[in-house]
């Protein structure tokens, strides 16, 4: 005859974790208490720079997207605020610093800079400078109307 010996512990942990779950989603379901409304609430950031490391004073460039390449200026973006012209990304977004729609290069009459080796082009920068991969001198990207 076969007897059940270890039934016990699968019931107790079962039952713990729908316990879990349980507490899970009634947290969720829960509105927390507000606070008193600021007079001039802090604008809200969706997302911090990371690397935002500062050599003698400048700030370094802040790809918002390392994964894409960019081929021509026209699909590289950055804020419109030249405070903020550091910031750069293939494709439109937002500024992680103040909260700006991005705005394609090509529309701020500014400069922005790749690797000149295919393989490096998620390396964006606003200023002349070397590769931090190869150590090639960074190129100019041309807008999509003058690669002819």
């Amino acid at each position: 005859e076969m007897i059940v010996v270890s039934g016990q512990f699968m019931l107790d942990s079962e039952s713990k974790t729908q316990e879990a779950i349980r507490k899970m989603i009634q947290a969720k379901t829960e509105v927390p208490p507000q606070a008193e409304p600021d007079e001039h609430p802090a604008p809200k950031m969706t997302k911090q720079p990371e690397n935002r490391e500062h050599d003698h004073g400048e700030v370094r460039n802040f790809n918002l997207t390392p994964e894409k390449t960019a081929r021509y200026a026209d699909e590289v973006y950055t804020c419109p605020m030249d405070e903020h012209s550091h910031i750069l990304q293939v494709g439109p977004g937002e500024c992680p610093e103040c909260g700006m729609y991005l705005v394609s290069i090509t529309e701020t009459g500014r400069q922005v800079y790749t690797c000149p080796m295919e393989e490096h082009h998620h390396v964006l920068s606003n200023k002349p400078g070397d590769c931090p991969e190869c150590g090639m001198k960074l190129v100019p990207l041309k807008p999509k109307s003058e690669d002819k």
